[in-house]
């Protein structure tokens, strides 16, 4: 009677590894040997168990395991090598295949197996090695860089197999020549090296792409064999220039930001010269990927982009030496196309190595007068303070600190301004650092000495004082010129939509705003300061469609109260009232947000509806809007702004002495200008609407006393116009208006014609020239 078989066939991912140096060690130190098997075995245990893998054998220094699918096969020997690189280092290799395996009790052998065990053979230290059919069921996960090593031809295998290797940044790909194993002779090996693929890895190492990391990976020049050119080739002068953070392979911490000032300064020196399309990286780098390019090909990577040549590298540290290891590449083709012979020095001529190879890229790009170009670096301590700076840029909670970290970096470098126009900017604006004393201060300081500033610097130091100074169409071009010399550099092209509309030309904003690459739009942030200010430009030209398309368009988590606001009253301007119901419940329900992230006052889209359907004569709205912003205003009598909203409400139904009752009782600060401005013009408007003239007469004393004592504020001027209109006084506020725009009071969506102060000037043909789009 024939004996049954218990051996059973199934589909299974099969990872062999090994300690390598085994043999070797256990001859010259048994005792270390001993702890390095012990280390291999007690980690193969666990972490095979935790990916539910089972461990068919150790054979010695070498262990056979099987997983139900790649995926976990995977995840264990990221997690083996990962280990094995810490506390006592284990030097161990991995190979993983996939195939039939026959399992007999506690055996398992096939083909299969023997294909593992030959593709674990190849590796070196902290490698993984995996057969193109593992590859093939993992090509779906975004976190694994795997590039292909070759087509191989082993022993007792019938056909060639092409081999990957785990090239995230923390595990080693091997060199051509450290590749050794069972393979058939070499005449009929075939190894076919990818040149592309391994430079992927070298691109999405330094983009910061790998999820897996640690100070060892692929050695930039060491894998390349390049013969270097002279210049750059006259084909790739027109491509688009990105210069990457170099990575820091030297260990140091405190070194990590010389990579981006590397990064920095050269980008800089191309910028100046005009000799180069050059765009600053970190528009690469920290966009990229958020704008939903996710290719690992350099190919693919520079069409996302439009980068065609990139400059990258890595540094390392040897005792007290720094060496920078640096390729200029093309990435349609995926060539070195340039290999820079290495730079070397002690650390602390760390700045003289920067402005040595700094010079060395600009001669391969062949510029004109180049030294005209280079000036010393700062110092590094300097520069280390002014990216920290860079990093908190903008949380309130960091102001003092901020303030704090630009200081001391010009101070540690009087010839770096970069921290002093960040400083300006940082006194200048809204909020809790706002401080117009600091901020002339250094103005002055700058203007009183002979700076010589880069190109750039000047372009920026100007366009910051014609935005101090309201002269919004110089600020408008300033900008544009700052934005022309790097096409991704959204806050240029920011300021430059926002100063155009502040002076008037919305449609040379929205040209601006037009113009600028999407894939380079901040998209890592829960709501866009962006898009407001471009619907503002759209909402002025009255194109309510678009500025519509734009919020339904809206991939940002919260909605910023201004996108809805114009979102709101394009369908009001359009007669959509059916569904401004819906669209403002839908909003209210989600919450709206300011320009901080904070968030807002339903009652805020509210009133401006409010204020919309007064200015459009659109009765059965204003009584809808009126009742609405009552009942979401209630709750919060006590406060200035219920009075302030209450009064509003109740001047646009006309009923001007409820206006003055809730208006009067406003507490103003009466060292703030122009609120007091502000609270007058509605008094005295309220009151000349009622009939008591004598009383609109005062108020309007009370302003003009106010411009005797600070003439050059043209809001105040604009506030006097909204009374001298109440008072009839048509010529005076005209004038008011006209002086208001000359002194800066922009033309954004709050001000002028959708002023309901301003409602019976809509018709005026002086008035209609004055806030007509110029542009």
């Amino acid at each position: 009677m024939p004996v049954e078989s218990t051996s059973k066939r199934r589909l299974a991912a099969i990872l062999f590894a090994d300690v390598v140096g085994y043999t070797a060690l256990m001859q010259k130190d048994e005792s270390a040997a001993s702890v390095w098997l012990k280390r291999f075995q007690n980690d193969i245990t666990a972490k095979v168990a935790a990916e539910k893998g089972l461990v068919v054998n150790f054979y010695g220094d070498g262990a056979l395991c099987t997983f139900d699918s790649p995926l976990e096969a995977m995840r264990c020997a990221i997690d083996l090598q990962s280990g094995f690189k810490n506390e006592v280092s284990v030097p161990v290799r991995i190979g993983i295949h996939m195939g039939t395996v026959v399992t007999e009790g506690d055996k398992v052998y096939g083909d299969s197996v023997n294909i593992a065990s030959r593709i674990e053979s190849m590796g070196i230290p902290g490698a993984i090695l995996v057969s193109k059919r593992v590859r093939d069921e993992l090509k779906n996960q975004p976190d694994l860089l795997m590039p292909s090593l070759g087509t191989f031809v082993f022993k007792n295998v019938e056909d060639p197999m092409e081999i990957f290797a785990l090239g995230n940044d923390g595990f080693t790909v091997p060199a051509k020549d450290e590749i050794k194993g069972k393979f058939k002779s070499n005449k009929a090996t075939s190894k076919k090296w990818l040149l592309p693929s391994i430079l992927a890895i070298v691109i999405l190492g330094v983009l910061g792409i790998s999820k897996y990391s640690s100070s060892e990976g692929i050695r930039l020049n060491d894998a390349l064999s390049i013969e270097p050119g002279v210049t750059l080739p006259s084909s790739m002068k027109d491509k688009r220039v990105a210069v990457m953070v170099f990575e820091n392979k030297t260990g140091d911490e405190d070194l990590e930001d010389f990579g981006t000032m590397i990064s920095d300064w050269i980008t800089q020196g191309l910028m100046e010269t005009g000799d180069a399309n050059v765009i600053s990286a970190a528009n690469v780098q920290n966009r990229v990927q958020l704008a939903g390019i996710g290719g690992s090909a350099l190919a693919n990577f520079g069409k996302q982009t439009g980068v065609g040549v990139i400059v990258l590298g890595r540094y390392y540290l040897q005792e007290d030496q720094i060496i920078i290891h640096s390729n200029i590449m093309n990435t349609e083709s995926g060539e070195v196309i340039h290999a820079f012979e290495p730079i070397q020095g002690p650390k602390r001529t760390m700045m003289e190595l920067l402005n040595d190879l700094t010079q060395k890229v600009l001669g391969y790009w062949s510029v004109r007068d180049m030294n005209r170009y280079i000036t010393n670096p700062p110092k590094y301590e300097a520069y280390q303070k002014f990216i920290e700076a860079d990093r908190v840029w903008g949380e309130a909670e960091h102001v003092e600190y901020i303030e704090r970290l630009l200081s001391e970096a010009y101070f540690v470098d009087s010839t770096f301004f970069a921290p002093v126009l960040k400083l300006i900017v940082h006194f200048n604006n809204r909020g809790p650092s706002r401080s117009s004393t600091k901020r002339d201060s250094i103005i002055n300081l700058i203007d009183s000495k002979n700076i010589k500033f880069t190109r750039w610097e000047k372009v920026r130091y100007e366009a910051i004082k014609a935005s101090i100074e309201s002269d919004w169409l110089k600020a408008g071009d300033l900008s544009k010129e700052l934005y022309e010399m790097d096409l991704t550099d959204q806050n240029s092209n920011y300021n430059m939509g926002r100063s155009y509309i502040m002076a008037n030309y919305p449609q040379r904003a929205v040209e601006g705003f037009e113009s600028f690459d999407q894939k380079f739009r901040d998209f890592d942030v829960e709501l866009s300061w962006y898009d407001p200010m471009w619907m503002t430009a759209l909402y002025n030209l009255g194109r309510y469609e678009d500025v519509i398309k734009m919020a339904h368009n809206s991939p940002f988590e919260k909605v910023q109260e201004s996108t809805a606001s114009l979102h709101l009253r394009s369908l009001l301007r359009l007669d959509s009232v059916d569904i401004i119901e819906h669209q403002l419940n839908e909003y209210i329900d989600q919450g709206v947000y300011n320009g901080g992230g904070v968030l807002s006052e339903s009652h805020v889209l509210i009133r401006d509806l409010l204020d919309d359907a007064y200015l459009l004569n659109k009765d059965k709205q204003i009584s809808d809007f009126s009742n609405l912003l009552e009942e979401n205003i209630e709750l919060d009598k006590e406060t200035n702004q219920y009075k302030n909203i209450m009064g509003r409400v109740q001047f646009l139904q006309g009923n001007y002495s409820g206006a003055l009752n809730h208006w009067s009782m406003e507490e103003i600060d009466p060292d703030r200008r122009g609120q007091v401005a502000a609270h007058s013009a509605r008094m005295g408007v309220a009151y000349a609407m009622s009939g008591e003239i004598q009383k609109a007469e005062e108020e309007l004393v009370k302003i003009k006393n106010q411009i005797r004592e600070d003439a050059q504020n043209r809001w105040i001027h604009y506030q006097k116009a909204k009374l001298e209109l109440a008072l009839g006084k048509k010529e005076e506020a005209l004038n008011s208006l006209e002086l208001a725009a000359k002194g800066g009071i922009g033309f954004w969506d709050v001000f002028y014609q959708y002023d309901i102060f301003f409602k019976s000037f809509l018709d005026d043909p002086r008035f209609q020239e004055l806030t007509r789009p110029k542009g």
